[in-house]
């Protein structure tokens, strides 16, 4: 059952469709830069699973829409977020999966393995500023603003507060090396295999 009431309809719909799959959801969720891609395909190959990327299809949209990441994120109307949340939802329903998206736990409901990635603002637009080749300075406005606007609008649309991590079964500090993020990874491994689920 999904968290997002608007998409407990189609949810109904789908599950006519694709019937009652056995497998695997794992969602991986996180603020901008906090590493939630690495933690999501290590996961997947580590379980051989599908790896599916909320990401890539805003970064999709955005092109479409001749408009840059953060401008698109920061101004889109909520039609955009409604086909991200459904075709999310689709790809869980399919199982044997790793969805890396902001809201995936929350479209996932009770049905996935939840994880939030978390690492605080300064340590994230350093990463994102390598990552982008911008300065430190520049990418720290980009990613506070858009923690800001991402924050309001899921408020707004769903009554959802980012802040708010009791939905997941995990949270995994990743502020701190490399290693100490593949140890913790290892151990979320593990606890999937020690309950079964893959």
């Amino acid at each position: 059952m999904t968290l997002i009431k608007f998409l407990r309809r189609y949810e109904k719909e789908l599950k006519k469709k694709f019937g009652k799959r056995k497998g695997i959801v794992v969602t991986v969720s996180g603020l901008s830069g906090s590493g939630k891609t690495e933690v999501a395909k290590f996961i997947a190959k580590r379980l051989g699973l599908k790896y599916h990327s909320g990401g890539s299809a805003f970064r999709k949209l955005a092109a479409e829409q001749g408009k840059s990441l953060e401008d698109f994120c920061r101004v889109r109307d909520a039609w955009v977020d409604h086909k991200i949340e459904k075709e999310t939802l689709k790809t869980v329903m399919q199982k044997n999966v790793v969805v890396d998206a902001r809201l995936s736990g929350w479209v996932a409901g009770k049905t996935a393995f939840k994880i939030f990635v978390s690492c605080p603002l300064e340590i994230r637009a350093k990463r994102v500023a390598k990552r982008d080749k911008i300065a430190v300075k520049e990418a720290l406005k980009k990613v506070a603003k858009r923690d800001e606007s991402d924050i309001k609008k899921y408020l707004k649309l769903y009554k959802i507060d980012m802040n708010d991590k009791s939905i997941y079964d995990k949270v995994i500090d990743n502020s701190k090396s490399r290693e100490n993020l593949k140890r913790e990874l290892k151990l979320v491994v593990n606890q999937l295999a020690a309950k079964k689920l893959i």
